[in-house]
């Protein structure tokens, strides 16, 4: 027998390594054949890590694409069922967006001038007058006492009005000056029947919001708030199910969900709802950006200035300045959405792996079969015909997954299953009625 010859079943003889030029032919032909994957177990171990990267690499460069190529501010975009891009628009333009100040040293948004938006005299404007419509001023301001002590949102919590003190932990729980401005227009044809017939039961109706305005975003500022803060995720929480939703107990909500924005000094949280709005809806897209990372990624902003100078220098249109903004929110999310996009990937090379392990086992059950025509065999070789198995599903991968995420791993999966077994007519042939002669009968 030659030495590189695969063993017949039976015999002890090791088989060494094959020659690099015929394994390169076996990966070759082993993205058609399956023979010439059950044929590779004796491949060289740094051919099938070769191979092995290369089918990670192969999947894994429409994720990577998509990654870096991805519009993270798309959501700031206009759409058939939310025009968001007109609230932004109206809120950068409007006057209390010169006193929400970028200062470059600590790259944050210093919002400390907003009080004049919202006060005349000793009047301030109430969150009820904003929410209706009555308010004549830009900003409305409030005070939220978080009374769950930072727990959860199953107690409701109170807006009150305007303290003396800001930012304050009570004995009762957190407490945060926020201010909020209603960007909408009077009613339009955007919103003009009041019910409507459910798609999913012809015994309900929806009931849609007809307040006799059509409500474009809603925009939240929280002055006082940094991400650092304690307990600054379940605060906020609890300030979007009590203040934006205005939930009970039972976590139903009162308000009529609108778009909405949350700013504190260095982030930005987005959810995007129908215009026409019903209690039933709900989040079409959401964005989360830093703020932070927003600012820093310009390395001409080295003063203080304010977000509608920033925007919209001398000269700038409302459209130009627009896309300022939507640059400004893609490096926002940037970093985060990098981050997110390598643990795909990270992902999806766990996935491939850990196919490739299971197909590996697999094949060695079915090498071991008393009917395999090739017993001859270990781990280490089952491992190398399955990481050959596994390439032609890494190239379709590679094509599917420009399409969608989940159909590259679908055919990554299953491509090396099947393969596997569709290969075991191969390696274990059926059995014939001469086969399963007694063995003291002669055999022809």
């Amino acid at each position: 027998m030659k030495e590189n010859e695969n063993q017949d079943m039976g015999s002890n003889t090791k088989t060494k390594t094959l020659p690099v030029g015929e394994s390169f032919k076996l990966i070759g032909k082993g993205i058609i054949s399956n023979q010439a994957c059950l044929d590779s177990g004796h491949i060289p171990w740094y051919l099938a890590l070769l191979v092995f990267v290369l089918s990670i690499v192969f999947s894994a460069i429409p994720v990577v694409y998509k990654g870096y190529t991805t519009d993270n501010s798309a959501v700031f975009d206009t759409t058939n069922n939310a025009e968001i891009d007109k609230g932004f628009k109206t809120m950068l333009t409007s006057g209390y967006s010169k006193q929400l100040i970028i200062d470059p040293s600590t790259e944050t948004l210093d919002m400390s001038g907003l009080t004049s938006y919202a006060s005349v005299s000793t009047t301030t404007a109430s969150v009820t007058e904003e929410y209706n419509g009555t308010n004549l001023l830009e900003l409305a301001k409030g005070e939220y006492l978080d009374v769950t002590g930072g727990v959860d949102a199953n107690f409701k919590g109170q807006v009150f009005s305007v303290k003396a003190s800001t930012s304050v932990t009570t004995t009762t729980g957190e407490s945060q000056v926020f201010y909020v401005d209603t960007i909408h227009l009077p009613t339009s044809e955007t919103i003009t029947d009041t019910t409507s017939t459910s798609t999913t039961s012809t015994s309900s109706s929806t009931t849609y919001e007809n307040n006799g305005y059509t409500t474009y975003l809603m925009s939240y500022l929280l002055p006082d708030m940094v991400s650092t803060d304690k307990n600054y995720t379940t605060f906020l929480n609890n300030f979007i199910a009590t203040v934006v939703f205005d939930m009970d107990a039972g976590k139903n909500i009162n308000n009529y969900p609108h778009s909405f924005a949350l700013i504190t000094k260095d982030r930005i949280y987005v959810y995007v709802y129908a215009l026409k709005s019903a209690k039933t809806n709900t989040t079409l897209a959401s964005f989360t950006g830093s703020l932070t990372d927003g600012f820093k990624a310009d390395s001409n902003l080295t003063s203080k200035i304010s977000l509608n100078a920033y925007l919209f220098p001398e000269g700038t249109s409302l459209t130009d300045g627009y896309k300022s903004f939507r640059n400004l929110m893609n490096n926002a999310v940037r970093a985060s959405a990098i981050v997110a996009l390598w643990t795909n990937v990270g992902y999806l090379a766990a996935i491939y792996a850990g196919t490739v392990l299971i197909s590996a086992l697999i094949l060695l059950i079915m090498h071991k079969r008393k009917t395999s025509i090739n017993r001859n065999v270990n781990y280490l070789n089952t491992l190398f015909e399955a990481i050959v198995f596994a390439l032609t599903p890494a190239v379709l991968a590679l094509i599917l997954g420009f399409f969608s995420y989940t159909y590259g791993i679908m055919i990554l999966i299953g491509g090396v299953l099947i393969r596997v077994v569709w290969s075991s007519s191969k390696l274990m042939p059926p059995v014939t009625e001469e086969d399963n002669k007694p063995l003291y009968q002669a055999r022809s």
